[in-house]
């Protein structure tokens, strides 16, 4: 973790617009766990109660107060686009830092700092990550961030000196957008398996789903199908998120046992992890195109040996071997999600055998390890 004294192989900033959120466990992850190269986060804006990460330097390109302050207060046509304004900040400090790499964390952040790598003649990377490959354009265009990707995609993904899917399913759709087809590299957002050990599901416990609660998290799906078993299991749900009370109000309504615990640290979602028997995670995608990439949270269910419960969306296909780490049904089949968790609830032994596998399966393709150890031979291939 975080490259040895006398064993650096380059310097790599690594880019998230707002730093940093707490779900974004793997952004951290990513940074503490790079091994040859040293990392440097770099951010347009830093978040008093966002993670941290330990011994890594977080640099924070802004305005001062002042000036902020003024340039908001001026016509868009003098103080130019928020989007313009980042970019001059951005350009400030690469030129102090001078890394060999920039690595940008999803397509809309990449917008804006890659024009200012390529300026700089510093190579750039950029982690596709889901919802920046697949929204539909005409909702990008609502948005200033959206419009600036939009505008800017085809040349992110022409001059890219390394392109990062975090799925198949994701690396299809930036070939559908113009990527050349092949040169796209398909790395998972990894998990520390050694700090996790994998037990066997308890007899009792019930399910655990963990996600924002958002439209693409597929919740309402998995109420509905709860409430088409004749003995429904009770289910912890850890997260937060605009639909918050609409789910509640329909679990209450249905008669479900179901307890909102709202957001949680990752000491807190392992031991839910550990006390459930299966983890449901029943993503689909929303209206506006938004997809997973490949959820993290069912890397980190198959390391502590828990069996997943999902739909066969996007990346989980990767993550969730079908009938040998856990259970799929077809995206959007309710009546096929309630089949498998009555199946899974139902069986112990079933249980066990789909958690250990599940666990191996983690530990060889998904550790943390294995996964920055790929995407530092990127940066090598990008530096080279």
């Amino acid at each position: 973790m975080n490259a040895p004294a006398g064993r650096v192989d380059g310097d790599v900033a690594v880019y998230r617009r707002q730093f940093l959120n707490r779900s974004e466990t793997f952004v951290r992850d990513h940074l503490v766990f790079l091994d040859r190269w040293r990392p440097t986060a770099l951010t347009s804006w830093r978040q008093a109660d966002g993670l941290e990460v330990p011994g890594v330097p977080v640099v924070e390109a802004r305005e001062g107060d002042v000036r902020r302050k003024v340039l908001d207060r001026l016509p868009q046509r003098i103080a130019g686009t928020h989007d313009g304004r980042q970019e001059r900040r951005l350009r400030s400090a690469l030129r102090r830092l001078r890394p060999d790499v920039v690595h940008a964390h999803f397509g809309t952040d990449a917008a804006v700092v890659a024009p200012v790598a390529r300026e700089l003649g510093i190579p750039f990377v950029i982690t596709w990550h889901g919802y920046d490959a697949t929204v539909h354009d005409e909702v990008l265009a609502q948005s200033e961030s959206g419009r600036t990707l939009l505008a800017r995609r085809e040349e992110l993904l022409r001059d890219a000196a390394g392109t990062i899917a975090v799925s198949g399913p994701i690396a299809r759709e930036l070939e559908r957008h113009g990527a050349t087809p092949g040169s796209i590299d398909v790395i998972a957002c990894g998990v520390d398996t050694q700090a996790v050990a994998g037990t066997p599901p308890p007899p009792d416990g019930g399910l655990l789903f963990v996600g924002r609660l958002v439209e693409k998290k597929g919740l309402g799906d998995l109420l509905d199908a709860l409430s088409g078993l004749a003995a429904p299991p009770p289910l912890t749900v850890i997260g937060d998120g605009p639909l918050r009370a609409r789910m509640e109000s329909r679990a209450q309504a249905a008669g479900l046992d179901v307890r909102f615990l709202g957001v949680r640290g990752s000491d807190e979602v392992r031991e839910q992890m550990r006390a459930a028997q299966a983890v449901v995670i029943p993503s689909r995608r929303a209206t506006n195109g938004d997809c997973e990439g490949l959820p993290v949270v069912s890397l980190e269910a198959g390391a502590c040996a828990r069996p997943v419960v999902a739909y066969a969306h996007s990346g989980l296909v990767e993550s969730v071997l079908d009938g040998t780490t856990g259970l799929l049904a077809q995206e959007g089949d309710v009546a096929g999600l309630a089949t498998a968790i009555e199946k899974v609830s139902q069986d112990a032994d079933l249980r066990e055998a789909l958690g250990r596998a599940g666990r191996d399966h983690v530990v060889r393709s998904f550790d943390i390890r294995v996964t920055t150890a790929r995407i530092e031979a990127v940066y090598d291939r990008a530096r080279s």
